[in-house]
């Protein structure tokens, strides 16, 4: 993809929203696709606040289930996470440690970096799940082909 024009947040909407319309998949890959341009980060950003603005119920019509090895690692990453945040809040020396006032901010970053984290995490497993589905395109074009030639 050539880098054009930055992707506006109202582009992503537009197109998450029909996406949603024609009860297809909202992925941040899908969304890129559509666009032509822009980053998975972008996309991932704005589909969150997309969603967060008017929470959207997706339809089971046409959608794939999560397999398992993706809810896996997603469990696994965020126990990982989380695991890490608590960590780096119990580092922090008494003195450094955040004012009441402003525990509120800390947690607000902490989360943030988490959601950033974990959109990382799943554009990543997006990429694998799309590598993973050719692969089994190419087996099962492969058996047909197989089959054809063994009657």
């Amino acid at each position: 993809m050539n880098r054009g024009a930055a992707v506006k947040e109202t582009e992503v909407f537009d197109v998450a929203n029909g996406l949603l319309a024609s009860k297809q998949r909202v992925t941040a890959q899908a969304v890129r696709n559509k666009l032509g341009r822009g980053s998975l980060t972008t996309m991932c950003k704005y589909l969150a606040k997309w969603n967060r603005q008017e929470p959207h119920e997706c339809s089971d019509e046409g959608s794939h289930p999560i397999p398992e090895f993706v809810q896996e690692e997603f469990e696994k990453i965020w126990r990982d996470t989380r695991g890490k945040l608590q960590l780096s809040d119990q580092a922090l020396p008494e003195s450094k440690q955040s004012p009441p006032d402003r525990g509120v901010a800390s947690k607000d970053m902490h989360t943030r970096m988490a959601v950033e984290f974990l959109a990382r995490k799943v554009v990543e497993l997006e990429k694998k799940n799309l590598e993973l589905e050719a692969l089994l395109k190419k087996e099962r074009l492969a058996a047909a082909v197989r089959s054809c030639f063994s009657k």
